[in-house]
């Protein structure tokens, strides 16, 4: 086990090894092995259905709940997203795609003091059932992101900002099990300054519509899926989109996608994350390339 943990972080011996484990250094914490497919699967499939007819509280789902986790050791807690806030009609299951991200790492994107009405609806924003959280600093400025911002929407003049995204980055994606595959972000909440009053944007499968100028209007706009053709309220029109630059290729590829170690079966890079058409980083070797990819 040691030789697969040198291994895979063998190309980043000179960063801090607290990135490259969840919890603690990779040294002290084995990576787990990868769990027969429907160990999980099979886990995650019968409790979302059971989610559809039973309730969340239920000894039956519960159980399922606490099966799973014990599948995935390294995730934050799992949770039932049901009842207030969001007061849908079926309980979902919410799997955070960040390993680490903490409720001060959103503030700190973010980048001004909210006032104590704002810090609860980011709260109740981060507990959104597509399992997104704060963006990791290092990622804030990711060739995916450049890509948005430079050669998708470039009538925004460069000024989005990510908060929350629900992508998994290549330091946790090993750490996910069998069954559950990491790979790009499809929701991302970003924040643009660039007039006197910030609006916020939600990529959604990359659409980018404009969600509004507070996090409570996010939220709502979230709630009533206002994301989607058919909002689940029909005095709300979906959100206006955007219009994408249509002089470039497929985005997906600037951001992280992972294959099967063929040695040890954990997840890993499926390819070199390129640069921007035109771009060239700032800061050298753009971090996430730095990241071992898979042989």
């Amino acid at each position: 086990m040691e030789d697969i943990i040198h291994e895979l972080s063998s190309d980043n011996c000179d960063e801090d090894s607290s990135t490259h484990s969840p919890r603690d250094s990779p040294s002290l914490i084995p990576r787990p092995s990868p769990l027969p497919l429907p160990s999980i699967f099979n886990i995650l499939v019968d409790l979302e259905a059971k989610l559809r007819t039973m309730d969340p509280l239920s000894p039956t789902v519960q159980n399922l709940l606490h099966q799973l986790q014990e599948k995935m050791p390294y995730h934050p807690p799992l949770e039932i997203v049901s009842r207030p806030p969001l007061n849908w009609p079926t309980a979902l299951l919410r799997i955070d795609r960040h390993l680490k991200s903490t409720f001060d790492d959103a503030l700190n994107n973010l980048g001004y003091p909210l006032s104590l009405s704002e810090e609860s609806f980011l709260r109740d924003l981060i507990h959104h059932p597509c399992g997104w959280s704060a963006t990791p600093s290092q990622y804030r400025n990711a060739s995916g992101f450049r890509y948005i911002n430079k050669l998708f929407f470039p009538q925004l003049d460069g000024s989005l900002e990510p908060v929350l995204d629900n992508g998994t980055w290549p330091e946790d994606a090993p750490y996910f099990p069998l069954g559950m595959e990491p790979g790009p972000p499809t929701f991302v909440l970003f924040i643009s300054k660039s007039s006197a009053i910030s609006r916020y944007y939600l990529l959604f499968d990359y659409t980018l519509f404009r969600a509004g100028n507070t996090l409570k209007e996010v939220f709502d706009g979230m709630r009533d899926f206002r994301y989607t053709p058919s909002s689940s309220k029909p005095e709300f029109a979906p959100w206006k989109a955007e219009d994408p630059c249509s002089d470039y290729g497929d985005i997906e590829a600037y951001f992280p996608h992972y294959v099967h170690h063929p040695e040890h079966g954990n997840w890993c890079l499926a390819w070199q994350i390129p640069e921007p058409p035109g771009e060239i980083s700032t800061n050298g070797a753009d971090f996430i390339n730095q990241i071992t990819m898979c042989k």
